[in-house]
């Protein structure tokens, strides 16, 4: 017999916790992979921002990925977040896919490998990972109702690699798309959830839809869909209590789910998150440098040393109006008071060196920022 209470696991308790029951706990998530999101997105949960996963994929370094992994984990250990929605696995498959600076680029076995990495070194603060979005969701272009097709070679072998990667690896948990994949929504993708993830890879971690990515209850707990997010349920959870009542569901499947939601409810939810892996801003310099590549430097001109130069010019908008990063819904909420490139350069070099121009306008998002009585004043000093 399926009861209320059994039933109530398959779906969030609320908008990003799982149902807690008896001596099952429950576990907070939260979006990421750059820092630990919060849908405030303001002073109250100002969090560590970490290089974008585009420029960790340009380092082609794995143990500095899975160093900054570990510092979002410590991150979600400090703002109470047991398991992160991240690494972003999807591919870079077109400069307008919207994400493209939360990916690893655009080869899978990159993108695998440096997932892997970062994976690790958030599960190493004992943290969940929640790899997302299996799979073809590579374009942000109404991708809660496009239909990728793809031929069984391809999707194997670019598209699915780099879940394939990270679920061996272990991570706590992997993250259902919003679109269709050869027709089915991958909320309640059979072939996908179940004949792949699950026989093939025999993967034990638990699966979860993307928030309201889930169009309906039985099909997709029969497809392999173990939790749907957020709650209270919609489809899901007690609402499948007349599916279980004459069979459409099964006892097994259902207890499946839940063993999977409490293991990792229980895995995952509260601890300590240990030692930091170094200094925090040391290891972000590190990070943001590795991502850059200087192919020609003529005369040795770089590095420009304080003092060697007259004058500094500082052309563009993103100087006094920078765009820390890209938007999406797991936007990191930053300190009021984080330095503008044009007061660090100004701090380094002197005021006097400076001479600061916008060059253009900024983009819509950051226009107001560029006339903010802080970037005014900063715009004062440099042009002095």
């Amino acid at each position: 017999m399926i009861n209320d209470t059994l039933l109530s696991f398959t779906a969030g308790r609320d908008m990003w916790s799982t149902v807690a029951a008896n001596d099952v706990p429950s576990a907070k998530m939260a979006d990421g992979p750059m820092g630990i999101a919060s849908g405030r997105v303001d002073e109250r949960d100002v969090s560590i921002l970490t290089p974008s996963g585009i420029a960790l994929a340009a380092s082609w370094d794995r143990a500095l990925a899975g160093v900054v992994g570990a510092l979002v984990g410590g991150e979600a250990k400090r703002k109470g977040v047991d398991m992160v929605l991240a690494p972003n696995l999807n591919l870079a498959r077109s400069p307008n896919a919207g994400r493209v600076f939360e990916m690893f680029g655009e080869d899978p076995l990159l993108a695998g490998t440096l997932g892997v990495a970062w994976s690790r070194g958030l599960q190493s603060r004992r943290v969940g990972s929640i790899a997302k979005h299996l799979v073809c969701n590579d374009s942000e272009t109404q991708r809660d109702r496009y239909d990728a097709i793809v031929d069984e070679t391809t999707l194997r072998e670019i598209y699915l690699l780099p879940f394939e990667m990270v679920a061996q690896a272990g991570c706590a948990g992997i993250l259902t798309a919003y679109n269709r994949v050869n027709g089915d929504y991958c909320a309640q993708n059979a072939p996908v959830l179940t004949d792949i993830l699950r026989h093939e890879w025999r993967y034990g971690g638990f699966t979860v839809s993307d928030w309201f990515g889930t169009h309906a209850g039985a099909e997709s707990l029969n497809a392999g869909l173990d939790l749907e997010m957020p709650g209270p349920a919609r489809f899901m959870g007690t609402k499948l209590r007349d599916a279980a009542a004459d069979g459409t569901v099964g006892v097994n499947r259902v207890e499946e789910a839940v063993d999977r939601i409490q293991i990792a409810a229980r895995t995952w939810a509260g601890g300590d998150a240990g030692a930091e892996p170094g200094d925090r801003d040391t290891i972000l310099a590190q990070a943001a440098a590795a991502g850059f590549t200087l192919l020609r430097n003529d005369g040795d001109l770089l590095p420009v040393a304080p003092g060697s130069v007259r004058q500094l010019a500082v052309i563009g908008p993103n100087a006094l109006a920078p765009c820390f990063q890209g938007g999406t819904f797991a936007k990191i909420a930053l300190r009021p008071d984080a330095i503008l490139p044009v007061e660090a350069l100004r701090a380094r070099f002197g005021v006097e060196t400076i001479v600061f121009a916008p060059g253009c306008p900024p983009r819509r998002g950051c226009r107001q920022c560029l006339h903010s009585p802080r970037a005014i004043s900063a715009m004062a000093a440099t042009s002095a």
